[in-house]
């Protein structure tokens, strides 16, 4: 199906992050934002290592440090399968408007992955930055592709979310309306996609979704992407329950499930960076369900560090035939010339 002629005044670039945009910079409000957000993650990261690393949490840690092989390489498999189904989400979402190799998809994500820790959204501008130097994806094709990624990503974590804090208890029923749900509101993305298509609701809501209404327009993506996102999410659960089998740590399944949507969800949304305000987050949301405050903090820095070293390593070996370095470095030639001819003009 091809795309209707696009109307140059619902461009989603124009109202898109600057920090996705290669061709523009942050204002000084922002780097300070961003300055801000990165301490405040620093700090609440200083705040969850003191509850790991406190006297009374001393058994859990040890047993932290002395997991069994089994178990520590099951989690290692575990987040490299996050990263790799994340890849293919990715890749099968942008379809609709571009044709990428899924094997360069995933290894970007793992780069973006690691680079996620960091504030100023530095994973979100790599990906950005190579797939629109590297793969020739025009900026307003990537606004949308990102846009319709966190769309659906919300369309699955808000039933599943809503179920697993009403009923809690893993059963059919559960089960039944998680899925019932996630499907619902997949649908829904299809239908409002195709009324911006039409132009039935006008330009407001087309612009509202920043292009990403070309994507989920298309019915075959959008249930792929389902799928993957309940077989990613059901890694994530499994990632908690093996953190806490290494703990010797009593985690409900539904529990599970639970943090691992939050800890996908908070991947997302941290305003300057996962590290710290991720971790924090996640662990409290925990408390908050009468899990132990020192066992679930420990749990979550588990989960989290075993993630950031698994993805170092793919990231690190993807880098060896997409070479982000030389697109930063091109990038950044292109910025200094572009700012030395407007001086001199």
């Amino acid at each position: 199906m091809t795309d209707p002629p696009l109307n140059p005044d619902l461009d989603p670039s124009e109202h898109a992050p600057a920090v996705i945009d290669p061709d523009r910079t942050l204002s000084t409000g922002q780097v300070i934002g961003q300055a801000i957000g990165g301490i405040i993650g620093l700090t609440l990261l200083v705040w969850a290592l003191t509850v790991v690393l406190s006297e009374e949490n001393r058994e859990q840690l040890d047993r932290a440090l002395n997991a069994p092989a089994s178990l520590t390489l099951t989690l290692i498999g575990l987040s490299g399968a996050s990263i790799v189904l994340n890849g293919l989400m990715f890749w099968i979402t942008a379809r609709p408007i571009r044709r990428l190799h899924p094997l360069n998809v995933i290894g970007v994500n793992a780069i973006a992955t690691f680079l996620s820790v960091l504030p100023a959204k530095l994973g979100l501008a790599v990906r950005g930055l190579v797939h629109n130097r590297r793969d020739g994806m025009p900026f307003r094709d990537v606004v949308a592709w990102l846009a319709a990624m966190s769309a659906l990503g919300l369309a699955a974590l808000i039933p599943i979310g809503i179920v697993s804090r009403w009923r809690l208890e893993l059963d059919w029923v559960w089960l039944a309306l998680a899925i019932g749900g996630v499907a619902a509101t997949h649908a829904l993305g299809i239908v409002l996609g195709k009324w911006c298509a039409r132009g039935a609701l006008g330009g407001w809501l087309a612009r509202l979704s920043l292009g990403s209404w070309r994507i989920v327009r298309h019915p075959a993506p959008v249930a792929a992407h389902a799928v993957l996102r309940l077989a990613d999410l059901s890694v994530l659960a499994g990632r908690f329950l093996v953190a806490a089998a290494i703990l010797g740590m009593m985690l409900p399944t539904e529990h599970a499930v639970l943090l691992g949507a939050m800890f996908f969800f908070f991947s997302v949304v941290a305003p300057a960076g996962t590290l710290g305000t991720r971790e924090a987050a996640v662990a409290e949301i925990g408390v908050a369900l009468g899990l132990d405050r020192h066992s679930v903090y420990t749990a979550v820095l588990i989960v989290a560090v075993i993630e950031m070293l698994t993805s170092l390593t793919l990231a690190a070996i993807a880098s060896l035939w997409i070479r982000p370095d030389r697109i930063i470095r091109a990038q950044k030639a292109a910025v200094e010339t572009a700012a030395s001819d407007h001086s001199e003009s």
